[in-house]
């Protein structure tokens, strides 16, 4: 049997399970050993979900060696370096383009996996012990981000959203693994008005399992195009996605994904607007430093997202 190498370029939790179901297919089609290479929290959340693949954590004990090691000085895949370390052939699956940016990120997988576009579901290892920590209906929301474009830009957004949900009889439950996130001058605080079960200043780390739990056992999610929303996606949750600067069809499907399409919106569907800057907080290719800076989100009204909710129940 054929004994194949896959790596995960990126250290994204949204990534890493986008693809992970495209690796399996891959194993049952080719009908091969696959020995798959991801961030450690990744394999934690996937591994006992997929027996017949071999997961080897990156910067782990078993991780003695990765991708790069098979490349010859070109940059393409050395087959004698391969054969040494007992492999037929490896693939390295992410984003190495600008154009493979354009692309939806389960793409990313089907592309270099030369599987055909078709959206699989990640299964996740679920906590040992499940338990409703709340005493009435909730619903789980995520507001922080990695760039301030891809954030809810609408400085009234949140608050709003929770007040509704509120009158609606829901508790709100923030769970991102930041109260507070972003850059001098930028900072981005949960809303105060939900339950934060967030990290303050020095707090410990918060595990992937307790967001697991929340989400669970919630009604729904609401949040931006980030890991958590692919975690709640991938736990059979409706997910309401506010996004601007994502290509439309960047994301899994949902059909409470949120974009006003009357502004300035899609960058990541124009090659003109790549490489993303990731050392750039405030990236926004086609109108920084004017007055319609990220108004993909600005524009984004509560009513909108009311809209969704409200469709949504």
């Amino acid at each position: 049997m054929k004994r194949v190498f896959i790596d995960f370029a990126s250290n994204s939790l949204g990534d890493n399970l986008a693809w992970i179901p495209q690796v399996e297919e891959f194993r049952r089609v080719h009908k091969c050993e696959v020995d798959v290479q991801m961030p450690l929290r990744s394999v934690d959340l996937v591994e006992s979900s997929y027996p017949l693949l071999r997961f080897i954590p990156k910067g782990g004990a078993t991780a003695t060696f990765d991708y790069d090691s098979f490349l010859d000085e070109k940059g393409a895949v050395d087959p004698a370096k391969l054969s040494k370390k007992g492999y037929d052939s490896a693939y390295s699956v992410g984003c190495h383009t600008s154009r493979d940016a354009l692309l939806p990120i389960i793409q990313l997988a089907t592309n270099y996996l030369s599987l055909p576009f078709i959206q699989i579901k990640p299964k996740i290892s679920l906590p040992p012990t499940l338990k409703n920590k709340f005493n009435k209906k909730y619903v789980c929301i995520g507001m922080q981000s990695t760039a301030q474009f891809k954030y809810w830009n609408n400085p009234t957004g949140w608050e709003q959203t929770v007040d509704y949900l509120q009158a609606l009889g829901y508790e709100v439950v923030c769970i991102d693994q930041y109260a507070r996130f972003g850059t001098e001058g930028h900072w981005n605080d949960a809303p105060a008005n939900s339950i934060r079960k967030n990290q303050f200043n020095d707090d410990p780390e918060i595990p992937l399992s307790d967001r697991i739990n929340d989400l669970y056992f919630c009604d729904f999610y609401i949040g931006l195009s980030s890991g958590l929303a692919w975690l709640a996606w991938a736990l059979e949750k409706p997910v309401v996605l506010i996004a601007g600067g994502s290509a439309l069809n960047q994301e899994f499907y949902t059909s409470y994904k949120i974009t006003n399409t009357d502004v300035c919106h899609a960058c990541f569907s124009d090659i003109e607007c790549m490489p993303f800057d990731k050392g750039d907080w405030m990236f926004c290719p086609r109108h920084k430093g004017t007055p319609r800076e990220h108004e993909c989100t600005k524009e984004i009204t509560f009513e909108m997202v009311k809209k969704q909710i409200d469709r949504l129940l």
